[in-house]
């Protein structure tokens, strides 16, 4: 007697998950519910997200948003070509690590190539930040500090806080 009831209770868990399910599957294939990557549109850029977050944390005028936009689209042509050689270094790399041979002196020289090319995007980052910063009212720098810093301090007590007392 208690197996028949059992295997109805059972069968119809089963049923009523399929259809909860279905009902989720449903939701999700509507073009309009589907995430953006899903639906084969690009992923905003990360700095297109980070000027959004400067937008509505340090209340950018539009005109501040277009100026600082054309610095950062400035920005990525002037270190186009650096990208591409440290794209390109991690390629070689991976090829001499799996050579029959070892070249030190050609892992020298590509060591060389990359950190000079990552010298240049750290100046590129920093003139650019810069520049923004000096678009920014005394009051915007002031707040924008004093969220670079909280987020610092956040992010430092969390690392530290895990195996390291």
């Amino acid at each position: 007697m208690k197996k028949p009831i059992l295997l109805i209770a059972l069968l119809s868990l089963s049923l009523a998950g399929g259809q909860a399910l279905n009902a989720v599957s449903a939701r999700a294939s509507s073009d309009t519910e589907r995430p953006r990557y899903e639906r084969g549109e690009r992923r905003d850029h990360p700095q297109a997200r980070h000027l959004q977050r400067l937008t509505e944390e340090l209340q950018l005028s539009a005109e501040q948003r277009e100026q600082i936009r054309t610095l950062i689209d400035e920005h990525r042509t002037r270190t186009a070509a650096h990208r591409q050689t440290l794209g390109e270094g991690r390629a070689q790399l991976h090829q001499m690590v799996r050579a029959q041979t070892f070249d030190e002196a050609g892992v020298r020289d590509l060591a060389a190539e990359r950190n000079a090319a990552k010298t240049e995007l750290w100046v590129e980052r920093a003139r650019v930040k810069h520049q923004i910063h000096g678009l920014l009212t005394p009051e915007q720098r002031e707040l924008a500090e004093e969220k670079i810093h909280n987020r610092k301090t956040r992010g430092g007590e969390g690392r530290q806080g895990k195996g390291r007392r």
